[in-house]
């Protein structure tokens, strides 16, 4: 077995989806564990029955009784189909070996590869929030978009839809976002490419408005993100961004995590109201004003109804594994998952004719880019 002296905390390769646990196994029984979750282990032979399941790799990392099990297929759709149709025969190997493990942990945090999958948890609302953030900015026809942080396509389409731009250009560092919004994009004026913040695609002439929808928080480096985007835009240009309002207004997650942490404080470092403190209108205001070297800055609050038409509306997209959310739910136990899902079909309001209807609120923030810092 392969001794990992340094182990990458990013183990997803492109083209594969990698689903990353790290255990303690229990004292004794680690020859035991070996054998259990080993690349010919019952764990690999169950994986096996399903397509596109690519096999299993066990490492140790280097700690005593530490193990890392790496499960690859050839995409999440593979691995979602399998984990339905083998619901139970999952969850009882996961019984059946309970007792070889102290401890386990997802290592595939937030894990925004599946274009699909984000479709199903986040990407419907996004649609019904773009075409909103596109008549608030009230960009003028036959102009040059830029769409940072595209994801499966939501404001490049409502450009399109909305805005009569002359072109739009859409990017997203996730090759399966920019696979999802092309393969479902119609439109001959938009474009997609692969490329992230710290190396957007640049346009001769600039672009007349820059902006993002819901990836801002996302950025590993938000203010170096803001002056790259004012660079690129041109002399009247706009630079935008519309993040969820995490803390008070995203009422489906808000109501996730307020469940979670009232049983596991520990989960409350992985609520994004906590993690993205960026999502607030003071600290936006701020970030454009004082980072980004813009003007006339405004921070204004977008909001949609988020109805779901039945408990499992809700609940389904958070086993996709695709989010910060839907990562905590895929690191528990059988066990903890179903009580979370009793909890949360206990707490969440109803309609009378079942639906669940709850809001969700964004803040919409822009700015306005000056003659001498335009791009040139």
């Amino acid at each position: 077995m392969e001794q990992a002296e340094e182990f990458p905390p990013d183990l997803i390769r492109r083209n594969v989806y990698t689903r990353t646990w790290k255990f303690r196994a229990a004292p004794g029984r680690e020859a035991e564990f070996e054998v259990v979750y080993g690349s010919g282990g019952d764990w690999a032979q169950l994986f096996s029955r399903g397509a596109g399941f690519l096999g299993t790799e066990l490492r140790r990392t280097g700690t005593a009784g530490e193990y890392l099990t790496i499960d690859r297929w050839d995409s999440s759709e593979s691995w979602e189909v399998f984990r339905s149709a083998f619901a139970r025969e999952y969850e009882a190997l996961d019984r059946r070996y309970e007792a070889l493990t102290l401890e386990e942990e997802s290592l595939s945090d937030d894990r925004w590869e599946a274009g699909s999958t984000y479709e199903a948890f986040m990407g419907r609302w996004s649609r019904q929030l773009a075409p909103r953030l596109v008549s608030w900015l009230r960009i003028p026809a036959g102009a040059h978009w830029l769409d940072v942080g595209c994801g499966t396509g939501a404001l490049a389409h409502a450009i399109c839809a909305h805005g009569e731009p002359a072109s739009v250009t859409a990017c997203d560092p996730a090759e399966a976002f920019v696979s999802f919004a092309r393969e479902n994009s119609e439109d001959a004026r938009a474009s997609f490419v692969i490329a992230g913040a710290g190396n957007l695609p640049a346009r001769a002439g600039g672009y007349g408005c820059v902006a993002s929808l819901l990836a801002l928080n996302f950025f590993p480096d938000v203010d170096a993100a803001v002056r790259e985007m004012r660079v690129l835009t041109v002399a009247g240009g706009t630079v935008a961004a519309c993040v969820w309002d995490y803390a008070d207004g995203m009422a489906f997650l808000r109501r996730f995590w307020d469940t979670v942490t009232a049983t596991d404080a520990n989960a409350q470092a992985n609520d994004e109201g906590v993690r993205f403190p960026l999502c607030r209108p003071g600290a936006l205001t701020a970030l454009f004003e004082k980072n980004g070297g813009l003007r006339d800055v405004r921070c204004e609050p977008l909001e949609i109804t988020t109805t779901f038409s039945h408990f499992d509306d809700y609940w389904r997209p958070f086993l996709g594994g695709t989010g910060p959310a839907p990562s905590y739910v895929a690191s528990l136990s059988a066990d903890a998952r179903a009580r979370l899902e009793r909890a949360l079909e206990q707490s969440l309001p109803r309609n009378p004719d079942g639906t669940i209807p709850l809001t969700a609120r964004a803040w919409a923030v822009r700015g306005a880019v000056t003659t001498q810092e335009a791009l040139r």
